[in-house]
């Protein structure tokens, strides 16, 4: 199954600010460089950000696909509801980029 590059960002552009300690953002436009043939980085950018809003939506429906056993949920917590208010909270504005 294909997916498209920026809705893969999430996970990645979280760990890589918590390893290296570089803002998101300069994370973020060295990932979207190779695609500056294809547009320029501002338009990059904006679909970057809704690639990292979707990312958290497929993360959701990923994890309900799995369907996850009770007893897993039960020691871990449920994350489809999680990543559903990861979800909210980019679209909200309360969770930036690199954060969720």
């Amino acid at each position: 199954m294909a997916s498209h590059p920026f809705v893969g960002t999430v996970l990645p552009l979280r760990f890589a600010v918590e390893r290296t300690g570089s803002p998101p953002e300069r994370l973020r436009d060295a990932y979207l460089e190779p695609f500056t043939s294809l547009a320029p980085l501002t338009e990059l950018q904006e679909s970057c950000s809704h690639g990292y809003l979707l990312g958290a939506l497929v993360r959701a429906l990923t994890w309900a696909a799995l369907d996850v056993s009770s007893d897993v949920s039960a020691e871990f917590g449920d994350p489809v509801p999680a990543w559903l208010e990861i979800f909210d909270g980019i679209a909200a504005g309360t969770i930036t980029l690199g954060e969720a």
